[in-house]
């Protein structure tokens, strides 16, 4: 059985108890094995009203083309998921500004291993 957004919601909201859980930012660094120097980053958005419309299905597609869509040598390129619990609202327009990098969350970041390890169909 897949992790469902609902499941993916729940289990973060403990990481901003008390304060309201709006999205998830998911963010997949992609970093030069030679240099261990990041070689570009992808942003994706999991807003909590969306959770039944299968939209961490959508989510996983964008992860899984960043991963295969380009033109890397698999040798030379590693992967890093990160996903941030976000408490501010979603605004209502269709050009989502993006956080600067300087106000992500303090928290730590969830570790897709411990409990999403299938975000991308059983990552390991």
């Amino acid at each position: 059985m897949s992790t469902q957004a609902s499941d993916l919601f729940l289990y973060m909201s403990a990481f901003t108890f008390p304060n309201e859980l709006h999205w998830v930012e998911f963010r997949l660094v992609h970093f030069d094995r030679k240099s261990g120097e990041s070689a570009g980053e992808h942003l994706f958005f999991l807003p909590q009203v969306e959770t039944a419309t299968w939209n961490l299905r959508r989510v996983r597609g964008k992860l899984l083309d960043a991963i295969f869509g380009h033109e890397f040598g698999a040798i030379d390129i590693s992967f890093r998921l990160s996903l941030w619990p976000r408490m501010e609202p979603l605004p209502h327009s269709t050009h989502l500004t993006l956080p600067s990098l300087v106000a992500l969350p303090t928290k730590v970041s969830l570790d897709p291993m411990f409990f999403v390890h299938n975000i991308l169909g059983n990552y390991k």
